[in-house]
């Protein structure tokens, strides 16, 4: 299998770090017990580029990003896997096509959105959990689509949102001292249920 994103680390030192961790784990060399791994249905919404209005603007975005080898016709079949049709593109909810980049995201924003989440995120999880079924070992994946109070619809699930879900903070600590919103406020009573599940998990 090809990993379009190659999973990466900061640092590669030779001792306590060999190589990428795309190799190691093609090379058996990581520790074999269960895991369990996910990613925010709408990723890509917090790394897509907010300048993206053309064709010719989507394929030098993915030019710029590298995906796997950015040949002609890579390029090509990825643009057909990932159609500028709006209804399709993350995030989900926000409906519509963007407004036109330079003050809005950009017209093919939600199809920016989802091919940088695929490849940053997506595909290094399906990675990883194809790693461990081919090595008969245990894993469960997960996509969380839940959107917390004070998060815009024009990002949806994105990046970070799971973590006062995951952590069991249905007081917000630390939301509001940092300057964001309680993540909880103004929520259905089910938010501090699925809470409770999440964290158990």
């Amino acid at each position: 299998m090809v990993n379009t994103c190659q999973l990466q680390v900061p640092v590669v030192d030779g001792d306590f770090i060999s190589q990428s961790a795309t190799t190691q784990l093609q090379n058996g060399e990581y520790i074999k017990v269960p895991i369990l791994i996910g990613c925010n249905f709408d990723e890509g919404a917090s790394f897509a580029s907010e300048s993206v209005n053309t064709d010719a603007e989507f394929t030098a975005y993915m030019e710029s990003v590298r995906f796997g080898v950015a040949n002609s016709s890579v390029l090509d079949t990825l643009s057909v896997l990932y159609p500028d049709i709006p209804a399709i593109g993350i995030p989900a909810i926000l409906h519509g096509r963007p407004a036109a980049a330079p003050g809005g995201l950009g017209l093919q924003f939600k199809r920016a959105s989802s091919i940088i989440g695929d490849a940053l995120m997506h595909a290094p999880r399906k990675f990883m959990t194809e790693i461990w079924a081919a090595n008969n070992l245990t894993s469960y994946s997960y996509r969380f689509n839940v959107v917390p109070n004070g998060v815009s619809y024009s990002f949806g699930a994105d990046h970070f949102k799971e973590v006062a879900f995951v952590m069991n903070n249905v007081k917000g600590d630390g939301y509001v001292q940092k300057g964001g919103v309680d993540p909880f406020a103004d929520k259905l009573e089910s938010f501090k249920g699925l809470v409770k599940l999440i964290t158990r998990m």
